[in-house]
């Protein structure tokens, strides 16, 4: 047994032990592209064992029949220290794409708990495979890859490349921190709070959502081949067929060491080939994968036939990933079921660089998650002013409140949001029905929230003392008469904003002058309903 992976029973590689690829839980997408080239297994790493930074393979085809040469290159390389994928990290990778498509969500990214991932693997709960999963997802988020197709026959040449990356971000437990967590949340492991969250590049996850370039991948199979990387190389070649339909194949046995196996073209002879790919053949043999091979020294060529229960089902097409602004709808939707008024969410969502998307998505993810568990929440707690306040943190700071990624944040530290209820609810889209013609109250107002800019955030400041939300309409001696959006604008300020709007109005005023601001809005009847904000010094 190799170090840090989990033994496979001795009869383990019986028919009756390994499940049928026909289970759906077993099968996940993986690329139909990438099959041309050697242990693509989602783009290398079976076998290799030593820290590199670049590999590149060739494949040269010619047709049959014609003057038409293909050649297909090509390249992956890194500037990781970590170097690129190796050993077992293609099966992180297919695992990984297997908890993203059995979410049945139409999203690029994923979040899990470790013990879960461990256990899609099949191997053993420590921390040296833990370790594994993060030196796995690190090193395909380093890695970077580049393919060129060079057509060429006597009329033309034709040459297209393209560089892309699998891994576009990952958010990555601490692990003593976690221990710390548990420690103290003993059922923090079972309510899901501790994880780990992936993010695919969006066009290598349309890929894979199109029927043309979806292949499937049986989990269980490669669980089974898990301690020879050789014969899950061979498998994936030989999966290739079966997702055309086909059951037997030929092959000639240079071009699938070389070509297909990664195997060095120092094994320059056939004879030699064989002997290195064999028992790989054997292995399969005995999974009951192949019903049977033969190899033919005299051509060089391998044949067999791959055991129909292993066919995997049709891989129909998925509708691709939403836009950005499709996104945005669907948050406000899940936002508003948590609670959140439609307006406060919508406006936070409308200025959100489309890069923060996705994080907004895991916040109500992680909500919605608690929610579900209701760990220590009253049945009156407010979710949606919760997952209000953490939108309006990531929109300020760029990034989610860390508390909420790795499951420190107990109830009592920040379960309780400051929005009172109705306070998200402002018509931003709705202007004040009212204009300022007094320009010494708009100079004043002007002076005022150019001193509140520097204590309040852009977010804050444009929400509620904006143009949409609060409008100067008159200084009648020291009252500065400011009309407020909806009463909401007006509760809000003077229950959370009162002093530093006391301070603001103070510098902007002068030490000798005292200012009074008068809210108004429109149910207000008449002056004497006004509710004033005394700001004296």
């Amino acid at each position: 047994m190799r170090k840090g992976k989990q033994p496979i029973p001795k009869d383990a590689n019986k028919s009756g032990d390994i499940p049928l690829v026909l289970q759906p839980q077993s099968i996940t997408r993986t690329h139909r592209a990438f099959g041309l080239f050697p242990s693509a297994l989602l783009l290398s790493g079976y076998g290799e064992s030593e820290v590199e930074k670049n590999r590149s393979f060739t494949i040269t085809e010619k047709q049959v029949g014609g003057d038409e040469v293909i050649e297909r290159r090509f390249e992956m390389f890194t500037k990781s220290e970590m170097g690129l994928p190796r050993g077992r990290d293609p099966h992180v990778l297919v695992s990984l794409l297997k908890l993203l498509f059995s979410k049945n969500e139409v999203t690029n990214s994923v979040w899990f708990r470790k013990s879960e991932l461990l256990n899609l693997l099949g191997w053993t709960d420590n921390a040296e495979n833990r370790a594994d999963i993060d030196g796995a997802i690190s090193r395909y988020f380093d890695t970077a890859y580049r393919g060129m197709s060079l057509q060429t026959d006597s009329k033309r040449v034709r040459e297209r490349e393209r560089v892309r990356r699998l891994l576009i971000g990952y958010d990555k437990v601490d692990e003593r921190k976690v221990r710390h967590a548990a420690d103290k949340t003993p059922d923090a492991e079972e309510s899901g709070r501790l994880f780990t969250r992936v993010i695919f590049d969006p066009d290598f996850i349309n890929d894979l959502r199109s029927e043309e370039l979806s292949l499937s991948t049986d989990i269980n199979v490669l669980r089974v081949l898990n301690v020879s990387n050789l014969a899950s190389r061979l498998y994936e070649v030989l999966n290739y067929f079966t997702n055309e339909g086909k059951l037997d194949f030929k092959l000639e046995i240079k071009q699938l060491a070389h070509e297909r196996l990664g195997i060095s073209r120092k094994i320059a002879a056939p004879s030699q080939c064989w002997q290195k790919i064999a028992h790989s053949f054997e292995k399969l043999q005995k999974a009951d994968y192949l019903t049977s091979y033969d190899y033919d020294g005299k051509t060089g060529f391998i044949s067999g036939q791959i055991n129909r229960k292993f066919v995997p089902p049709h891989q129909a097409a998925l509708p691709p990933l939403p836009t950005n602004d499709e996104r945005r709808t669907h948050l406000k939707k899940r936002f508003t079921m948590l609670g959140t008024y439609p307006n406060a969410a919508s406006s936070v969502l409308k200025k959100l660089p489309d890069e923060l998307l996705g994080e907004a998505e895991l916040i109500a993810d992680r909500i919605e998650q608690i929610k579900i568990d209701n760990i220590g929440k009253g049945k009156d707690f407010k979710w949606g002013g919760w997952a209000y306040n953490e939108l309006v943190n990531l929109h300020e700071n760029g990034y989610i409140n860390p508390n909420l990624l790795d499951g420190t944040q107990t109830p009592t530290e920040t379960s309780e949001p400051t929005v009172a209820p109705g306070a998200g609810d402002v018509p931003l889209s709705k202007p004040p029905k009212v204009v300022c013609v007094d320009e010494r109250a708009a100079a004043l107002w002007s002076r005022i929230t150019a001193k509140l800019a520097k204590h309040l955030s852009p977010h804050v400041l444009t929400t509620w003392f904006g143009e949409d939300a609060a409008t100067p309409v008159k200084l009648v001696g020291q009252n500065l008469v400011v009309y407020a959006a909806n009463p909401v604008v007006k509760d809000w300020v003077n229950s959370n904003y009162a002093d530093i709007l006391r301070e603001a109005v103070n510098e902007a005023a002068g030490k000798k002058i005292r200012v009074e601001i008068v809210w108004r809005t429109d149910t207000d009847e008449d002056e004497g309903e006004q509710l004033t904000l005394n700001l004296a010094r």
